[in-house]
C-alpha cells in the first residue's frame, strides 16, 4: 500500500510531533493531578476522622465527668454513632462494656481487626477507659459464632490466629488490653470522597480532551501559517529550476523563515543578474569577434574575386586583423581563468618600481608619437611585493595603455611607486586626460564597457583591459581604485601587500 504524499509532508510530521508532545504533557499532568487529588483526599479524610474522634473522646469524657455515671454516656453515644456512620462502644476502666451506639445490635465486636479503632482516654479519677469504633462496613458476627470467653477471663488474653474476642455488656477487659495500641487501619475513603475523586477525574479527563483538541487545532493553524512561506519558496524554487528567474517570494515576517525568504530573493536576484551578464557577455563576445572576422572574410573574398591584389599592404591589414583577434581571444581566456580562480601565478618577491620602469620604456615610442610625456617616480625605500612579474607587468601595461589612449597630445602620464601604509605598497598611474564622469566610474571595470561607446575598437580597444587589471590585482590579494575629474585627468591606484621573506611559490 502506497501512502499519499501529504502523509510525509512537513506539516503532518510537525502536527504529529506536537500531538505526541501534547498528549504526553496532558497525560503527565492528569496522572499527577489524580495522584495529588487522591493523596489530598486521604489526608483530608484522616484529618476529618481525627477531628471526629477527638470530638467523640471529648464528648464521652465531658459527659461522664459531669455526672460520674456511665448511663448518661449512652444517649450521647447514640448521637455520636449516627454522626460517625458506624458503631461506637465504650468500655470502662475495668474493661466492661458500658455503652453502645447501637443498643439493638447483638453482634460480636472483633477487637483484633484492623478496621476497628480504639481510643483510650482518662476518666475523672485517672483510670484508663476506652472507646472502640467499628466502621460501618465491618462484618458483624452473631453471638452464636463467637468463641465464648470462660468465666472471669479478661480480654487481654492471647488467642490463636483467626479467632476473635467477643465483648458483651458487663464483660471485663484488662487495663493492658485497653492501653495496648492497635495498628492503624488502611484509609478507606467515605462514599462522598470517592464520588469527589471520581468527579474530579472525569472533569480532568474532559478538560484534557478539550485542551488537547484545542491545542491540536491551534498547532495545525500555527504550523500551516509558519509553513506558508516554505510552500511559496518551493513554488519559486521550482520556477527557478525551469529557467524562469523572475520568481520571488513575499517577505512579511522577521523570523528565520522570513530571513530564508530574503536570502532566496537575493539568490534569485544574483542568478538573474548572472544570467543577464552571461547573455550580455555572449552578445559582446560575438560582437567583438564579428568585426575582425568580417574584415578577414571581406579581404579574402576580395582577393579571391580578384578585386584586391595580395600585395604587402593587404597582407599587413590581414595580419593586423588576425593579431587583434588573437589578442581578444587571449584576453577572454585569461579573464575566464582569473574569474574562476584557475589562473596560475608564479609568486616571488619583486621590486615593483623596476617592473614599472621596464613597462614604461616599452610604451615610450607610442607616447612620443602623441607627444605625451611618460615618467616613473618612486621612493627609495619601497619594499618588494609578492607578485607574478609577467602578470604584474600586464597590469601596469593595461593601465598605461588606457592612460595614453585617453590623454590628448601634449599631455602627461606619471607612474608613482610609494608606500601605502603598514606593509602595503601603492602603484599610482596618473594622467592629464579627458577624465571619466562620476556616474561612469562604478562601471569602468565591467567587461566590454567603454566610457565613449562611439569610439572605434581600433582606438578604444575591446573594453577588457580594466577588467583584466581588476581580476589580476585581486589574484595578488590587492585592490584597485579610481579617481577622476572630467577635463583634468584620471588616477588609478593599485595597492598590494608587501612581500614576506619566503621562497617563490606557484598559486
Amino acid at each position: 500500500m502506497t501512502l499519499p504524499n501529504w502523509f510525509f509532508s512537513l506539516h503532518v510530521r510537525l502536527l504529529a510531533a506536537f500531538a505526541i508532545v501534547l498528549g504526553l504533557a496532558l497525560s503527565a499532568v492528569s496522572l499527577y493531578s489524580s495522584y495529588a487529588t487522591r493523596q489530598e483526599l486521604a489526608r483530608f479524610e484522616a484529618e476529618l476522622k481525627a477531628a471526629r474522634e477527638s470530638r467523640l473522646r471529648d464528648l464521652v469524657t465531658d459527659t461522664y465527668g459531669q455526672q460520674a455515671n456511665w448511663e448518661m454516656v449512652q444517649p450521647a453515644l447514640e448521637n455520636a454513632g449516627a454522626l460517625l456512620g458506624g458503631r461506637v462502644v465504650v468500655f470502662d476502666e475495668s474493661g466492661r462494656m458500658v455503652a453502645d451506639s447501637n443498643r439493638e445490635f447483638s453482634g460480636a465486636l472483633l477487637l483484633t481487626r484492623r478496621d476497628v479503632r480504639r481510643l483510650p482516654f482518662l476518666t475523672r479519677d485517672g483510670q484508663v477507659a476506652m472507646i472502640v469504633i467499628e466502621e460501618e462496613h465491618t462484618q458483624a458476627f452473631p453471638l452464636g459464632h463467637a468463641k465464648r470467653r470462660p468465666e472471669g477471663e479478661g480480654f487481654g488474653d492471647q488467642t490463636r490466629p483467626g479467632q476473635f474476642r467477643q465483648p458483651v455488656a458487663g464483660s471485663q477487659v484488662s487495663g493492658a488490653e485497653l492501653a495496648r495500641p492497635e495498628p492503624e487501619a488502611s484509609p478507606v475513603p467515605e462514599p462522598q470522597f470517592s464520588r469527589l475523586a471520581a468527579s474530579f477525574n472525569r472533569s480532568l479527563l474532559w478538560a484534557g480532551l478539550a485542551a488537547g483538541a484545542t491545542g491540536l487545532l491551534a498547532i495545525s493553524l500555527a504550523t500551516r501559517n509558519a509553513l506558508s512561506p516554505v510552500r511559496s519558496l518551493t513554488r519559486a524554487a521550482r520556477g527557478l529550476g525551469t529557467g524562469d528567474l523572475s520568481h520571488r517570494v513575499t517577505v512579511d515576517r522577521a523570523d528565520e523563515v522570513g530571513e530564508l525568504a530574503r536570502t532566496f530573493n537575493d539568490m534569485a536576484d544574483g542568478l538573474e543578474e548572472a544570467e543577464e551578464q552571461r547573455r550580455t557577455l555572449t552578445a559582446d563576445v560575438a560582437h567583438e569577434l564579428r568585426t575582425p572576422i568580417s574584415n578577414l572574410q571581406g579581404y579574402l573574398e576580395a582577393i579571391k574575386d580578384g578585386v584586391l591584389q595580395a600585395d604587402q599592404a593587404t597582407i599587413e591589414n590581414l595580419y593586423q586583423q588576425v593579431k587583434h583577434l588573437s589578442h581578444l581571444v587571449e584576453d577572454l581566456r585569461m579573464l575566464a581563468l582569473a574569474e574562476t580562480g584557475s589562473l596560475s601565478l608564479y609568486m616571488s618577491p619583486e621590486p615593483i618600481d623596476e617592473i614599472a620602469t621596464a613597462t614604461v620604456a616599452a610604451f615610450k615610442p607610442r607616447a612620443d608619437e602623441k607627444r605625451i610625456a611618460v615618467s616613473v617616480e618612486g621612493e627609495g625605500d619601497v619594499p618588494k611585493v609578492s607578485a607574478d612579474r609577467t602578470r604584474m607587468g600586464q597590469v601596469i601595461a593595461n593601465l598605461i595603455e588606457n592612460a595614453i589612449t585617453n590623454t590628448p597630445e601634449g599631455g602627461k602620464v606619471t607612474v608613482r611607486v610609494r608606500r601605502g601604509g603598514s606593509d602595503r605598497v601603492q602603484l599610482v598611474v596618473e594622467d592629464t586626460g579627458i577624465g571619466i564622469p562620476a556616474d561612469k566610474l562604478p562601471l569602468i571595470f565591467e567587461r566590454f564597457y567603454r566610457v565613449d561607446p562611439s569610439r572605434a575598437r581600433a582606438t578604444g580597444g575591446a573594453g577588457l583591459g580594466l577588467t583584466i587589471v581588476k581580476r589580476l590585482v585581486e589574484a595578488h590579494q590587492g585592490t584597485v581604485s579610481v579617481d577622476s575629474e572630467v577635463g583634468k585627468g584620471t588616477t588609478f591606484t593599485v595597492e598590494l601587500p608587501a612581500a614576506v621573506d619566503t621562497p617563490p611559490t606557484t598559486v
